[in-house]
């Protein structure tokens, strides 16, 4: 059975010591979901960030005050890497940060309710990479990563029978700046909306802490 943090024993410098073998180079170049499941069509390797390119729109509008259309086109514009994803069985809503913006964006801080097969056509149509992700989901850790250039392995964590969500909270600055969001509000809200979607979707109350 999968190790699982609300009742393992392992003591926390141990779980922490298991989770770094799975950091490996992470591609700024693209976005990915927090998600912890392995992609089938790459090697799911951008920053990882709630809802991929999603959570940025989100956070845009958010700080910004701007409707749907001017945050896409800012994200445009700053060349924001495109990415989501679906699954094998929930398809448009196979991604649960999006299912949450669609069904009950107070829940993650989105600011109105957006389909989530209406930003998946946003996101192919600025030439992004839609993921297809594997099997069910058997969350086992969330991460907050600050170790910059890296990013979570979910084929070998998942091979091993971990489901490791991850925010790589080191890349949220970088995106910041280009957006010419104030880093520091744009960082706090994105480790606020992790959360929220994390224990939402999850039993996973603690979250871990890489740097």
């Amino acid at each position: 059975m999968s190790p699982n943090h609300l009742t393992d024993p392992i003591p926390i410098k141990e779980t922490v010591h298991i989770i770094k073998q799975y950091l490996f180079p992470a591609d700024t170049n693209c976005i990915r979901c927090v998600d912890e499941r392995e992609a089938k069509n790459a090697k799911n390797n951008g920053a990882a960030i709630p809802g991929g390119t999603n959570g940025i729109i989100d956070t845009i509008k958010f700080l910004n005050h701007v409707d749907e259309d001017a945050a896409w086109q800012l994200a445009i514009d700053a060349g924001i890497p495109m990415g989501g994803h679906i699954d094998e069985h929930h398809k448009a809503l196979g991604c649960g940060y999006e299912r949450l913006v669609e069904q009950k964006p107070e829940s993650v801080g989105a600011v109105e309710s957006i389909p989530a097969q209406q930003r998946k056509a946003r996101i192919e149509n600025a030439h992004g990479e839609i993921l297809t992700l594997l099997g069910d989901h058997h969350p086992t850790e969330a991460i907050i990563n600050y170790r910059a250039g890296t990013t979570i392995d979910t084929r070998k964590a998942t091979g091993d029978g971990r489901g490791i969500f991850d925010l790589d909270i080191w890349a949220m600055p970088g995106y910041a700046e280009k957006l010419g969001i104030d880093p520091d509000a744009f960082t706090s809200h994105m480790l606020d909306v992790y959360k929220k979607t994390v224990t939402t979707l999850t039993e996973i109350t603690e979250f871990i802490e890489l740097s």
